[in-house]
């Protein structure tokens, strides 16, 4: 049964905040769909592949999110799936869509598009967000991350500290019932699991954090199928109190930084032993999330538990280049965009911000409301420069792509 939002437990602010969101969206976005889950997910990103067909004019991409029951039901990785014209702007249409809502299930219906001589299929819309492939879990899905040498890979960590690899393409669309069995068991954790990061210039190699303290690396390719779980490669001893979020650099083959509840920032190389290059206190208090900017080499950003934001450079930590204040309470994740220096933060607050650190003046560019509980997670489309995919705790996820006009990218 579908877990409702109580408005009761909504607030007034935060139903008037919606009410002015939804009547100012048809001019706020180029695209907007909304999907409401059986449950909320932790943990959403976009799958690098994209299906392009000529025919209907459409591109088909897909996404992966998890399940968060708190043991009230069975948990599942989840494979979604959605379209979209690639050739006619859609923003015209989303005043429809808007009108459109519904209520009952919490849904907006996505764009649909203009009317067109030349086009096989005038007046069809596009496709909404519908699940694929659904993988039995052990244990709730607090991370989920591809492997980027081979999509069909993903890894998973739990509650429980366990992290779970699965080939996608050796499970059955829907799971059958009370099997839970993924291709590769990975033990070692003792604690909630919290993150998760996949080498980029590595393949195989894969870190995990938990709120145990502990950093784990592992080589699943050193895997094979007569050991009951993978060993753990190295295991570093990182955080006080729990690490939060951790992240390979982009382009580097052994450097990685992990953050934690101690507010310190350490940077490893995993070539040097198992003890930090660096690690300074940057925050007073939890650091949530981190993000490397693969567009500007050595910068670094990090989000907290009272919804501040800083830049650094790695080669000089000791000065922060940018403090702010960007959320009115905790921030769950931070994402620079891939295509460019945007970067993406959400949080407790309800919000998902866009900001521009070029920009001294105004650097923040565009800010989404339409989520009525906290955001746990968002994903930048690697073939869209300006769409994300956002999940929170009113069991919603949300794909959007702010308008141009706004955000001017």
């Amino acid at each position: 049964m579908t877990k409702e939002v109580n408005p009761v437990s909504l607030g007034d602010q935060t139903i008037l905040r919606y009410k002015i969101w939804k009547k100012n969206s048809p001019y706020l976005y180029d695209y907007f769909q909304s999907k409401s889950l059986l449950w909320p997910s932790l943990s959403v990103e976009f799958l690098p592949d994209i299906e392009r067909n000529d025919e209907d004019e459409f591109d088909y991409q897909r996404l992966i999110f998890g399940t968060f029951t708190s043991g009230a039901s069975n948990e599942f990785l989840n494979f979604g799936m959605f379209s979209r014209h690639n050739e006619v702007p859609l923003r015209e249409s989303l005043r429809n869509s808007l009108d459109n809502f519904d209520s009952v299930k919490g849904e907006i219906s996505p764009l649909v598009l203009p009317s067109s001589k030349d086009s096989k299929n005038f007046n069809r819309s596009c496709e909404k967000l519908s699940i694929i492939q659904r993988i039995a879990h052990n244990g709730e899905v607090n991370k989920c991350r591809y492997l980027p040498q081979n999509p069909d890979i993903i890894a998973t960590i739990n509650n429980y500290g366990s992290v779970s690899i699965f080939d996608r393409t050796k499970h059955p669309s829907q799971p059958l019932s009370g099997i839970i069995k993924p291709d590769i068991y990975c033990t070692y954790h003792k604690d909630e699991g919290s993150c998760l990061s996949w080498n980029p210039s590595v393949e195989g190699e894969l870190l995990s954090g938990s709120m145990d303290g502990t950093v784990v690396l592992w080589d699943i390719k050193k895997y094979t199928k007569d050991e009951d779980s993978l060993d753990p490669y190295k295991i570093f001893i990182a955080h006080d109190n729990g690490c939060n979020d951790l992240k390979f650099i982009p382009r580097h083959t052994s450097i990685f930084g992990s953050v934690g509840e101690d507010g310190f920032f350490k940077l490893w190389d995993t070539r040097q032993g198992l003890d930090p290059v660096k690690s300074p206190r940057l925050h007073q208090v939890g650091i949530n999330s981190l993000s490397f900017n693969d567009q500007v080499p050595f910068s670094l950003a990090t989000g907290d538990a009272e919804g501040q934001i800083k830049l650094l450079d790695l080669r000089n930590l000791e000065n922060t280049i940018q403090d702010i204040k960007a959320h009115e309470e905790s921030i769950s994740t931070l994402e620079w965009n891939p295509h460019n220096s945007l970067l993406g933060s959400c949080s407790m607050d309800k919000t998902v911000k866009i900001w521009d650190f070029g920009d001294n003046e105004q650097p923040l560019k565009f800010t989404h409301g339409g989520h009525m509980f906290g955001v746990n997670d968002i994903s930048w489309n690697p073939w869209d420069e300006t769409m994300i995919s956002s999940v929170g705790e009113d069991n919603s996820l949300h794909i959007w792509k702010p308008s141009k006009s706004i955000i001017g990218v």
